[in-house]
């Protein structure tokens, strides 16, 4: 039986402007209020004719708990005047704890600042003020006014099991004041946005940020593990802006990086009491989706890096808005909108945004093919449309003398190299999804000349590797294990084509003899390979620094041993056995990093207890 939220007569002024649920009618303050520290008050109501008022008296006694001249309203606002909306503390373990105000104080130095005038009857009118003061611009924000690194009590606010908003913070509350409230105020652009979606966009705190140290901690881990994977920003245009006071980077994309970088960052400040970060990679997915929803960013690059890294966060395994293909295909549709298809060579731009341009447009597409496969779902790049050339090591070099950028680290080729490959196995992919599985492809006769053919590009491709990217067990290297990783998986896709049973015109299946053909040979032992890779992996703690491809990887190995599981042939049942079992251990340590692999796990137990189901296979 669903749980339901149980629902109000009336909603509270800021659930009503937020049009969200409210259970103020049950408990004050109501639930959102305590999440996000505002005011929680109704507005005055109006008779109606004809209708009696049924809850009048109820919202009375609301209003006079409410009322700040009351003699308990005193008490509270006493100890609760210093905080602000952007000041994130610990509250205490009860849901009735008095209420933070959302108002600022007026400072001659901020030119934005919001000022509430409260009144015992009328709800608190929030208008947006100007200082007259000569010495402040409208320039963006500076950095040090993003991140909050002067008071140690701010941290980030993560919504808890009993929607309490807590700290990952351990520091006293103690040192409340007013003045990280006025630094906030500095950040906000309200040239892009109009008053009430500011206002929304306060309240669904998109403008808090972590402390300076926590989220140096938490680039650092993006540009260590995610960017090798994912080098769609430049990192050392990206510092440079981010220490740069008076040209601070995109509040959109510092968020998408904190989320993504949260993934992989091993800060105990980020972890919830079961030791995981999802509730902080919840938090600021949730600000910088409100933030691209507003339209708050203009860049067209950093909407489109953003949208990119919405792909690291994922709800819940049924979710269908949240998941990576979505936002992907979002992605997509954007870069195309802004032409990221066509070559920028000749344009204006700088040479390290026409670098980075060229580069997300190709990891677009490798991961345009990666997700088609993986949801089953038609690839929507095709590369008739496109005029961008081919990845070469010089795009991979942050070096811009016209922007006075010089790489923070050296340009390792090994890197450069592994993405260029990464693009071209993928693109032999496409062909191998457009002419062996497409829907006009079940109509062909000429599979086996196909499968031929594309067998001999996957060799040429693996014999075409550096040195330095091949894998072998007794020499790791996470890269090179990703690329055999997604190799194996291609071939065992390739040729498990080949030897799938399948049914007749009098939908009966085809009977197999016992001897196992050349196909159904490749496939296996490249499962084995991929299996034994995983393994390697996993020894390194390096599964939370792969992208999510790998369940993929892990899956389609396991549908290669279940089809072997019940052979008649003694040693290769206990093979598959074997490595079927590796595969379920797998996943069951992938759950801890990505929610996808509890769907795997169950359809693994279904296999595994049922013998119908894996001849169905």
């Amino acid at each position: 039986m669903k749980y339901k939220r149980p629902r109000s007569a009336r909603a509270c002024k800021v659930c009503h402007a937020r049009k969200v649920r409210c259970d103020a009618m049950i408990r004050i303050p109501c639930t959102n209020c305590v999440t996000f520290r505002c005011d929680c008050s109704f507005p005055e109501t109006t008779k109606k004719r004809g209708k009696k008022q049924k809850i009048i008296p109820h919202i009375n006694r609301i209003n006079t708990l409410n009322d700040p001249k009351s003699s308990k309203s005193k008490k509270t606002d006493s100890t609760n005047n210093t905080s602000s909306f952007s000041n994130i503390t610990n509250t205490t373990t009860t849901t009735n704890t008095t209420t933070s105000t959302i108002s600022t104080k007026t400072n001659a130095n901020n030119k934005h600042s919001i000022t509430n005038k409260n009144d015992s009857n009328d709800p608190p009118n929030q208008t947006i003020s100007t200082s007259t003061s000569t010495t402040s611009n409208s320039t963006a924000p500076t950095t040090d006014n993003i991140i909050q690194n002067k008071n140690p009590s701010i941290e980030i606010p993560i919504k808890s099991l009993d929607n309490k908003t807590t700290s990952t913070n351990k520091t006293s509350t103690t040192n409340k004041t007013s003045t990280n409230t006025k630094k906030n105020d500095l950040f906000i652009n309200s040239e892009n946005i109009d008053t009430v979606e500011l206002e929304i966009l306060k309240l669904r705190g998109a403008f808090l940020l972590p402390t300076k140290a926590l989220t140096l901690d938490i680039i650092k881990a993006y540009f260590d593990h995610i960017h090798q994977v994912t080098p769609v920003i430049n990192e050392s245009w990206f510092m440079a802006r981010f220490n740069d006071p008076k040209n601070p980077p995109s509040l959109l994309l510092l968020q998408s990086m904190l989320l993504a970088g949260s993934r992989v960052c091993t800060n105990d400040l980020l972890k919830d009491s079961q030791g995981k970060n999802d509730l902080a990679s919840s938090t600021f997915f949730q600000r910088a989706k409100a933030l691209y929803e507003s339209n708050y960013e203009k860049d067209p690059l950093a909407i489109v890096q953003s949208l990119i890294l919405f792909g690291w966060y994922w709800e819940g395994p049924d979710d269908v808005t949240s998941n990576a293909f979505y936002w992907n295909r979002i992605a997509i549709t954007v870069a195309q909108g802004f032409g990221f298809q066509r070559s920028v060579s000749d344009s204006n731009m700088s040479l390290s945004e026409k670098k980075c341009w060229k580069i997300i447009w190709w990891y677009l597409f490798i991961r345009d093919r990666a997700l088609s496969l993986v949801f089953g779902r038609p690839y929507c790049i095709d590369l008739v449309d496109c005029d961008v050339k081919m990845l070469t090591v010089d795009d991979f070099d942050d070096t811009d003398p016209g922007l006075g950028l010089e790489p923070i680290r050296q340009v390792e080729k090994s890197k450069a190299i592994f993405f260029i490959k990464y693009s071209t196995l993928y693109m032999i992919l496409g062909l191998i999804m457009k002419e062996i599985f497409s829907v006009k492809a079940e109509q062909r006769n000429d599979k086996a000349e196909k499968i031929g053919s594309f067998d001999r590009l996957l060799t040429q491709w693996i014999k075409d590797l550096p040195a330095e990217l091949h894998y072998t067990r007794m020499r790791y290297n996470l890269l090179g294990a990703l690329l055999y990783i997604n190799y194996f998986t291609v071939v065992c896709l390739l040729h498990r084509s080949s030897f799938l049973r399948r049914q007749s015109k009098n939908k009966l299946y085809k009977k197999r003899n016992n001897r196992i053909d050349i196909n159904e040979n490749i496939a296996f032992y490249s499962a084995i390979q991929l299996t034994q890779i995983v393994e390697d992996i996993i020894k390194h703690n390096d599964l939370g620094h792969a992208n999510g491809f790998i369940l993929y990887s892990i899956f389609y190995a396991c549908i290669i041993f279940v089809y072997h599981i019940d052979s008649k042939n003694d040693q290769i049942k206990e093979i598959a056995n074997l490595y079927f079992k590796k595969c379920y251990s797998f996943v069951e340590q992938c759950t801890k990093t990505w929610e996808l692999a509890k769907i795997l796990l169950k359809i693994f137990e279904a296999v595994k207890r049922n013998a119908l189901l894996r001849k169905k296979i």
